[in-house]
């Protein structure tokens, strides 16, 4: 998928700048994913999963990717060519029934970034 319309002077530097190998036509993307729900009680629980996703659409080289902000074709989390990511979800725990906890993470496996969130939620 082309990118906007560039000037001159950014043309010139793309020149400069190493191209993402990407295949022409149809790839393949795939995700796979676990989860376990483990019963703490009458009410709790805490859900641990996983998930896989690859995508042969994307690149494993991090020198594309400033080529790839000139031309308008970087795509958060479609950029990498494998991601892995995990989550932990603690659900009621104890007296605080109306309460969710979660922490997770999503890694682009191909440059090795990661990203990391905790959050909760509830009613009183």
């Amino acid at each position: 998928m082309p990118g906007p319309a560039v000037d001159e002077t950014t043309a010139a530097l793309l020149d400069l700048l190493p191209a993402a190998d990407r295949p022409d036509g149809w790839a393949v993307q795939a995700v796979a994913g676990l989860d376990l729900t483990l019963n703490l009680g009458d009410d709790d629980a805490l859900i641990l999963g996983v998930e896989a996703f690859h995508n042969a659409f994307g690149t494993a080289d991090v020198d594309t990717y400033p080529r790839m902000f000139l031309e308008g074709t970087y795509v958060p989390l479609y950029v990498g060519r494998d991601y892995g990511a995990a989550y932990v979800l603690l659900q009621g725990p104890g007296r605080w029934d109306a309460q969710t906890f979660l922490v997770s993470g999503i890694a682009n496996l191909s440059d090795g970034s990661l990203s990391c969130a905790r959050t909760g939620a509830g009613s009183r």
